[in-house]
């Protein structure tokens, strides 16, 4: 497998949000959201803009005090811990204002529910000019909506989806090293329901058997019956029927 993000639909949406919200002139809100399900990429695409773009990643934790988030902070944007949180605090404007990045914190379904982080990341905000991005599950917007002074900021809402299947067709052509039937990548599709986590993890699953086999390429039809894409817990009844499923899409494949 290449060590590679792949600019899936979500990934694209999420890296426009991130430019326009950097480029955008001094007073505009400059609040991102990024929500969705588990196993949809947020994490790793959040971590990856950070890379290529100015800004910085950091997870709010179950416990988090304003000293202890503003102390993460400003260690992340290379400045020193400090022992107060209004040191911290004006070591973030300062760094910023130096050096402006946009501040990703994922996990921030923790931190909506305590006012006075909120407060403590709107004046952050504010103050800074910097972008805030939020990072959530699907119900991050309805607490959002109870902190008012956070909602009326958010400029961009990146939802990510699952992926369709041109994405998962991507996934497969940029991170396998070897070549996936048309017939198969609509399989990964099927069968991981556009999770882009399940979806790397069946293509691992792939390139291994492939290996095993001493094979460049793999179609449908080469799976064995009971080779399994992705993980997943199933009764006996669930996993005859997927089993069904896939021979009947075998023999489709054939005919």
């Amino acid at each position: 497998m290449r060590d590679v993000i792949v600019p899936i639909s979500n990934v694209r949406r999420l890296v426009n949000a991130t430019r326009t919200s950097l480029h955008t002139s001094r007073g505009t809100p400059r609040v991102i959201m990024v929500t969705g399900d588990v196993g949809l990429g947020k994490t790793t695409s959040t971590q990856h803009v950070c890379l290529t773009e100015e800004a910085i990643w950091v997870e709010a934790q179950p416990d988090w005090t304003a000293r202890w988030m503003t102390a993460d902070l400003a260690e992340e944007l290379g400045a020193t811990r400090g022992k107060i949180t209004e040191q911290n605090h004006r070591a973030i404007i300062g760094a910023l204002r130096e050096r402006p990045r946009a501040v990703f914190i994922d996990e921030a379904d923790r931190l909506v529910k305590r006012m006075h982080l909120c407060e403590t990341l709107r004046a952050i905000h504010d103050q800074s000019g910097a972008p805030l991005v939020l990072i959530g599950m699907k119900d991050l917007p309805r607490a959002v909506r109870q902190v008012p002074q956070l909602e009326s900021r958010i400029a961009h809402w990146v939802e990510f989806l699952p992926c369709d299947l041109r994405d998962t067709r991507m996934m497969a052509e940029q991170l396998c090293e070897i070549e996936l039937g048309d017939d198969l990548v609509r399989e990964i599709h099927r069968a991981t329901a556009g999770s882009a986590r399940k979806i790397r993890i069946g293509l691992e699953r792939l390139e291994r058997l492939a290996r095993l086999r001493t094979k460049r390429s793999l179609g449908l039809s080469d799976l064995p019956d009971d080779f399994a894409l992705t993980y997943e817990v199933r009764s006996r009844a669930q996993g005859k029927q997927a089993r069904e499923e896939v021979a009947e899409l075998k023999n489709a494949a054939a005919a």
